[in-house]
């Protein structure tokens, strides 16, 4: 039955129909210009659709475009639970580690007594995002990663996801 329609493309929108004439001088007017559609008779180009903005282009945060009030009006805080096999690195690693949170003005605690590490901000942190990069970190140190390439998470142009399988 396909062959007598002449296939499922026959009544596409895009395409004639078959017997339908197509006129070239529809959608335009007289002077040859493309008509306007009635939709388009109030749209105008924004100030910001310009090509010259690449809106792709990370922004760079420096602690110089902190602002004299500070940047975070909250306090933001990650905990992460981490097995009990890994307290003996942490404990080793742990004053690196804080030293590294201190670089982006950011408090680390590790509680051995409930198996966590938390992150918090401070008043003087300039970068907002740097706490979610942070606790990938903690997720990172609590999954057996050593802190060598956990904290290359922290930097700009690297980012880390966590699977699980099961």
């Amino acid at each position: 039955w396909l062959k007598q329609l002449g296939g499922p493309w026959e009544h596409c929108p895009f395409q004639p129909m078959a017997g339908e004439v197509t006129d070239p001088s529809k959608g335009k007017e007289a002077d040859g210009a493309p008509q306007t559609r009635k939709k388009d008779k109030y749209r105008k180009d924004k100030p910001w659709d310009d090509g010259s903005v690449d809106r792709w282009k990370p922004v760079a945060i420096s602690k110089e475009d902190l602002p004299k009030g500070g940047l975070l009006t909250e306090e933001s805080s990650f905990a992460t639970l981490f097995p009990q096999y890994r307290e003996q690195y942490l404990k080793q690693v742990w004053p690196d580690v804080k030293a590294i949170l201190d670089e982006h003005e950011l408090k680390g605690d590790l509680n051995l007594v409930e198996g966590s590490m938390t992150v918090k901000t401070t008043r003087k942190t300039w970068d907002p995002f740097i706490i979610v990069k942070a606790r990938d970190m903690l997720k990172l140190l609590s999954r057996s990663v050593p802190l060598p390439q956990a904290k290359k998470v922290l930097e700009d142009d690297t980012h880390c996801d966590i699977l699980r399988i099961s």
